[in-house]
């Protein structure tokens, strides 16, 4: 489905999707790039993916979800590449979509869930389907993760246990493809951030400090 290669391109991180017991899984496995055997890095009833490995090929991260619960959402996860279990990077309330290393490996950028509901009416409650859904755009929904009901946004978190991501962009309009400064300052991204950008779609490049600032 996705796969990485190490900075010095000796190496290559990919996923693996397969059907056991009904359900897909996805897990993340490793291969030099002149050969030999695969091995496998990731296991259990999870859906790994996005796979990013870090500036000094020490780590990956990615997206884990897990198998069998409709309502869990995905968190980014950290494995160290020369041995140990992987480490929940973040417990963002609305998941991440996407993992992005800083330069240096100290951070790494995030694009995740936000903002209130864009379509559902009534109180949102966990695990119960909405009393209805308001259509008012074309974009409420996508064939393979189904209903959007929030925006996705750019957020930073630093690299270690506990740490809080802090949220980048805000607005009625989805981050996508963030790429880092050389210098770690800032993070661009494409956006649409125009009224009909659901009918005429026209996607630009932005720009956030990662201090929050534009």
């Amino acid at each position: 489905e996705a796969f990485r290669l190490a900075p010095d391109g000796n190496g290559v991180v990919y996923v693996l999707r397969r059907v056991r017991r009904g359900d897909y899984e996805s897990h993340l496995w490793t291969r030099s790039t002149s050969g030999g055997r695969p091995r496998q890095l990731t296991r259990g009833r999870v859906r790994d993916g996005g796979p990013e490995v870090s500036p000094d090929g020490r780590h990956v991260a990615f997206v884990r979800s897990p198998v069998g619960d409709d309502d869990a959402v995905g968190q980014a996860w950290i494995l160290p590449l020369d041995g140990g279990e992987p480490w929940r990077l973040t417990t963002l309330k609305h998941g991440v979509a996407s993992v992005h290393w800083s330069p240096r490996g100290d951070r790494l950028a995030v694009v995740a869930g936000a903002g209130d509901p864009r379509f559902i009416v009534g109180e949102e409650v966990k695990a119960r389907t909405p009393l209805a859904r308001r259509i008012t755009r074309l974009d409420f929904r996508d064939d393979e993760s189904g209903h959007i009901d929030r925006r996705s946004h750019l957020w930073r978190v630093a690299f270690r246990t506990g740490a809080q991501p802090r949220q980048l962009t805000h607005g009625d309009f989805d981050v996508l493809h963030p790429a880092w400064s050389p210098d770690g300052r800032r993070i661009a991204f494409d956006a649409d951030r125009g009224s009909d950008a659901n009918i005429t779609p026209r996607t630009q490049i932005w720009w956030v400090g990662t201090d929050g600032t534009r």
